[in-house]
């Protein structure tokens, strides 16, 4: 194996190393909440040691601001590859129900709302606002086309997709209790959130 190769397998590695890291953050802040959980469990579940998950975050509370802009990370991925839809309200269609997906198909997804060291800094802040922005920008889209309903604020409108997509342990509870099935309760979020966005009379299945 050449220098080369060595230096690319260390690298795939190293990476696959942190991803196992945030993946156990992840599951550790939905199972026991921000506050209960200690680098020493993340080492743990993770199966590595303590001072080489040091070798990855200084410190725990940029172990948990990674978590959580990983997170950030998967929703810029749900809307990757919908360029070529013309339609805003057809493409904030699949943005939702994939959001939706992600967040119950996934024990660890950590799709709550941050505690307040994490949603007040810097890096989540302006990831968060650059989902916001666009968003908002394909519902003022959707407006211009008629698609969606000129009277509502883009603004509101995208903090009420957030406040649904964000309440995850109240509504896990649902599906916990047996009250309903998984995809019948994204069917039924989806279909609420877009049908809100729509002009009256003109609902339309998406």
């Amino acid at each position: 194996m050449n220098q080369n190769s060595t230096e690319s397998l260390r690298s795939r590695q190293k990476q696959q190393r942190r991803e196992a890291i945030l993946a156990a953050a992840r599951a550790l802040v939905t199972e026991i909440g921000y506050d209960a959980v200690t680098l020493e469990m993340v080492a743990d579940r993770a199966e590595l040691t303590k001072p080489t998950l040091y070798a990855y975050f200084e410190n725990r509370d940029d172990l948990l601001l990674a978590a959580y802009l990983k997170v950030l990370e998967h929703s810029t991925a749900t809307r990757a590859g919908l360029e070529e839809i013309s339609s805003p309200l057809a493409r904030l269609s699949i943005i939702v129900r994939r959001v939706l997906e992600a967040n119950f198909a996934d024990s660890d997804s950590m799709y709550a709302w941050p505690p307040n060291p994490i949603a007040r800094h810097p890096l989540f802040v302006n990831e968060l606002q650059a989902i916001r922005d666009e968003l908002e920008s394909l519902v003022r889209q959707g407006q211009t086309l008629g698609e969606i309903a000129s009277d509502l604020d883009p603004a509101v409108a995208i903090q009420c997709y957030f406040s649904i997509a964000g309440n995850y342990l109240t509504l896990r509870r649902l599906i916990d209790g047996g009250i309903v099935e998984t995809p019948a309760l994204i069917d039924q979020l989806h279909r609420f959130i877009l049908q809100s966005l729509q002009p009256p009379q003109s609902h339309r299945t998406l």
